[in-house]
């Protein structure tokens, strides 16, 4: 018998039966693996929605999620009340109500209702749970109604 064994070029890719074309493992013919092929979660989406009063002059988690080892793929979701002065912001971060908005976060005016998107980021943790806050932040104003939410999927 015949059988085509095709790397990738850089080596992300393995395809039995055809060419290598994409990252992963591909079969074009029967396969019949001897030990179970396991991906524990992989895919796995955890989504946690919360509302919360965000005071002025301070960070607020507005939710949290615990994700076990593994990388996970993170977006966060703000959505503010009005309010008429100031700046208003939201992060993902390690450290719950931080107002760091120096690696990820968003920051807008604060003069009307609207989404604060917060940027999505890869989170790669493997020796441990982690807990990651959806934090909000306004620097003035009256306290201020926050709705939002964190998405989770794990890639490996």
């Amino acid at each position: 018998a015949y059988i085509t064994i095709d790397v990738r070029a850089g080596g992300h890719g393995v395809t039995f039966g055809g060419p290598a074309v994409e990252d992963g493992l591909h079969s074009y013919m029967p396969a019949t693996f001897h030990e179970p092929l396991t991906a524990p979660n992989i895919g796995a989406i955890v989504t946690v929605d919360a509302t919360v009063s965000v005071a002025s002059g301070t960070g607020t988690a507005i939710t949290s999620v615990t994700l076990d080892p593994g990388t996970w793929l993170i977006e966060g979701n703000a959505e503010f009340a009005a309010n008429g002065t100031g700046v208003r912001g939201a992060n993902l971060h390690v450290s719950s109500g931080s107002t760091n908005f120096a690696q990820t976060g968003s920051r807008v005016n604060a003069a009307s209702s609207g989404t604060t998107d917060v940027p999505a980021q890869w989170v790669t943790k493997r020796t441990a749970q982690t807990t990651i806050y959806l934090n909000a932040y306004q620097n003035s104003g009256a306290a201020l109604s926050v709705t939002g939410y964190i998405r989770a999927m794990r890639i490996t």
